[in-house]
């Protein structure tokens, strides 16, 4: 799996304990607790571009990962994570790409976890991307974060007509559900199609 946080400004919040990136970023831990000593994790953010934070690493490499991820949160504690816009394709591309070049990983599933609100222009290409991620039998699920009615729509439009996905890919977590939200991915990665072998 590789997990793919959004830090776009609209994710970042003053303090950062509480904010929907904070929140994101307690997901990603939960997704350790979901996987098995067989299993690969990538980290990446995406915002006006990527950041392959980790590229994928063994899951008995916990120790690893979870400095990673603290790192990030520093980062974005500190002010210096990459922010600005919401541009999906690079980092679905570059995360597609990763999956599918490993032949000894069986499941291979990118999580994004955003508010959904893509940055103007970039539809075609996250369309495109999702399509041939699909075609490289690359699953994908969103977890939108206070998404308005229209993202959440667009979301599971590529969800379901591009990725070759189900709508229960798309997870909603309102505001004040957050605290719900590690809960919501480690389950997601627990479903028999992205489980099983």
């Amino acid at each position: 799996v590789i997990i793919v946080v959004d830090t776009s400004g609209s994710m970042m919040g003053t303090p950062y304990e509480g904010s929907k990136l904070y929140w994101a970023m307690q997901g990603a831990q939960a997704c350790l607790d979901a996987l098995t000593e067989r299993d690969y994790v990538g980290i990446m953010t995406l915002a006006d571009d990527y950041v392959e934070e980790m590229t994928l690493t063994p899951r008995t490499q916990r120790d690893k990962i979870l400095y990673i991820i603290a790192s990030m949160e520093e980062s974005a504690r500190d002010g210096t994570i990459e922010t600005g816009g919401t541009i999906f394709s690079a980092a679905m591309e570059r995360a597609g790409k990763a999956l599918a070049a490993r032949s000894d990983i069986e499941k291979k599933h990118i999580i994004i976890v955003t508010d959904g609100e893509p940055s103007g222009g970039d539809k075609e290409y996250y369309q495109y991307w999702a399509k041939e991620n699909a075609k490289m039998d690359v699953t994908m699920s969103i977890v939108g974060i206070s998404t308005t009615m229209d993202a959440k729509n667009e979301m599971v439009d590529l969800l379901v007509n591009y990725a070759g996905c189900k709508e229960e890919n798309f997870i909603a977590v309102s505001q004040s559900d957050y605290s719900k939200l590690p809960t919501l991915m480690r389950e997601n990665l627990e479903v028999p199609e992205i489980k099983s072998v």
